[in-house]
């Protein structure tokens, strides 16, 4: 879609078109003509105190406009660096690029040749970039936190100063720091107003902000944001406990359900073949019998002797197949719980987000001043039902050594990106654990908002980046080995050890239960005997406990 439009009009086209382009991603193209020197004086007048590098423009410039179209004098058409501008000049031949890196100054560069009746040809590919520029040693005003610009072993502070170092160089600019804060900044919900880094970001104190910012579509009202830099995994990082413990699941977990389903109907199956071939010449099957039977054959699965040695050949084979199998089983299952129980690995508080959002023992943590901080109270989906666990406001950390400090002294879990954790992990006094989110953080460095520089930065960290630079930076500064600070040595308590003394009670116990009901029902059956009672019922209850004792030691025996 094209129109004409008159000068008259073009204060007000203008107008419209800048407002299109902040509603809505638009690059409209402007063909001007300027006739003569007062087309010239009115186009400036009408553009200066506005940013024309929201349109793309093409101009055709009249000799009468009385414009050095080879070295235009100052700025007239009041560009910027990012200003897409192409020029014809009448009675040259050359399609040229105008735009300014100082604001009275216009630098041209050669395109094109237009030969009336030929096709256009490129005198260089490389400069239809519109992004490649020398940026003729300018100086760009560059913002830091003050606990990274204080601290020389954080990799994340390394890095980024040595980027922006790398794209100096290339591009050929220098910098100046002229701003240290200490928060990263965020919308205050209160007031509706910026604070920190952002705030001065907003203020266009400077041109850089030297930080990874969690990208979000809230900061963009405020900044631009160079290419993604980082891609962040956010977790919870707790303190790993000094001493584990043996949880009374690990005993189960050697085999899944259904080989703990197959062993007791196996178990079954050999009873009850067990009773029938004991009692073949029976019509019924004795209960006490099946019962017996499968003592013995869960006795042989404990590595257990018989009371009695089978008599036929059948059930010797049969005793022999179990045993085989017993052993099968005992082996596998020596082997795999020996990596549940003498290979101890730390468990966390909590295992999942559910179980954090429950337990009153862990507050929450995250950087004072950060973007967190404003998603914690908008009702955001993984930090909004958070907000009663956090700390207060003022005992919030400010940098992520004293967060991670806290998070290694106190009984609180600490909101932060696996980014962070790396550049600090060096000086983490404590073994960390952690439990990983959904959320996946894309971060980058700051610029000020509809800045000239952006284009250009981005273009060659692009190039760093295809060119394996990038990479090498954050192996170098990031991805290094790392030595973790040693547990102290584990000490076996008593907690440790009380699955196997629970099994070994609740069997003592049940043998009592079990020899006491026998007691009961030999009372009532002996009161109910017709015979008189010449038997004496404490010398008979005396005799089975002693009988008890000596089956415990002979199993005592065996087990040996």
């Amino acid at each position: 879609m094209s129109q004409v439009i008159s000068y008259a009009t073009l204060d007000f086209t203008i107008n419209f078109e800048m407002n299109v382009r902040l509603a809505q991603p638009a690059n409209p193209l402007f063909m001007l003509y300027i006739h003569n020197s007062d087309n010239l004086d009115f186009f400036r007048k009408v553009t200066t105190g506005r940013d024309i590098s929201f349109f793309t423009w093409f101009v055709f410039i009249d000799n009468e406009a009385k414009l050095d179209c080879e070295y235009p004098q100052g700025n007239p058409f009041n560009l910027e660096m990012d200003t897409r501008m192409i020029v014809k000049c009448e009675g040259s031949l050359k399609i040229k690029k105008y735009f300014s890196i100082f604001k009275n100054t216009t630098e041209v560069v050669d395109l094109a040749i237009w030969t009336p009746g030929e096709q256009l040809v490129l005198t260089d590919d490389d400069n239809l970039l519109q992004v490649k520029k020398d940026m003729k040693g300018i100086t760009l005003r560059i913002a830091r936190h003050k606990y990274l610009a204080n601290e020389p072993n954080n990799a994340i502070a390394n890095y980024l100063e040595s980027l922006v170092n790398t794209l100096a160089n290339i591009s050929n600019f220098k910098t100046k720091v002229v701003l240290e804060v200490d928060q990263y900044g965020y919308r205050n919900a209160t007031t509706n107003q910026w604070v920190g880094l952002m705030k001065s970001m907003d203020e266009k104190e400077a041109d850089i902000a030297e930080l990874l910012f969690s990208m979000s579509a809230d900061r963009m009202q405020v900044i631009d944001y160079t290419m993604p830099l980082m891609r962040a995994q956010t977790r919870f990082y707790v303190k790993l406990p000094d001493t584990v413990k043996i949880r009374w699941s690990a005993y189960f977990q050697v085999f899944n359900r259904n080989v703990w389903a197959a062993i007791g109907i196996f178990l079954l199956l050999l009873s009850i073949v067990l009773t029938f071939m004991k009692n073949e010449h029976g019509r019924f099957v004795n209960v006490h019998s099946f019962f017996g039977n499968f003592i013995d054959v869960l006795g042989i699965y404990c590595q257990q002797g018989l009371p009695e040695l089978p008599v036929n050949t059948p059930l010797k084979m049969l005793y022999f197949s179990i045993l085989i199998l017993s052993l099968i089983l005992y082996a596998v299952y020596s082997a795999t719980i020996t990596s549940y129980i003498a290979v101890l690995t730390a468990g966390l508080p909590f295992s999942t987000y559910d179980e954090f959002l429950h337990n009153k023992a862990y507050k929450l943590v995250i950087l004072r001043g950060s973007r967190d901080e404003l998603l914690i109270h908008s009702n955001d989906w993984l930090l909004g039902p958070l907000e009663n666990k956090m700390k207060k406001h003022d005992e919030l950390p400010s940098n992520a050594y004293e967060a991670f400090q806290q998070a290694c002294e106190e009984n609180v879990a600490l909101y932060a990106n696996e980014v962070m954790f790396d550049s600090i992990s060096e000086d983490v006094q404590c073994a960390l654990g952690w439990l990983e989110t959904s959320r996946i953080e894309n971060q980058a460095m700051g610029l000020t908002k509809n800045s000239p520089y952006t284009e250009t930065i981005n273009y060659y960290i692009l190039r760093l980046l295809n060119h394996g630079i990038l990479s090498r930076m954050k192996s170098a500064y990031f991805y290094k080995l790392i030595q973790l600070p040693e547990n102290k040595p584990n000490v076996i308590s008593i907690s440790e050890i009380t699955p196997i003394l629970a099994i070994w009670l609740i069997g003592v116990a049940t043998s009592w239960i079990i020899f006491y009901i026998e007691i009961l029902f030999f009372k009532k059956s002996l009161y109910k005997s017709k015979k008189p009672s010449h038997i004496n019922i404490r010398h008979y209850t005396w005799r089975r406990y002693h009988l008890f004792l000596y089956k415990i030691y002979q199993l005592n025996l065996d087990t040996r």
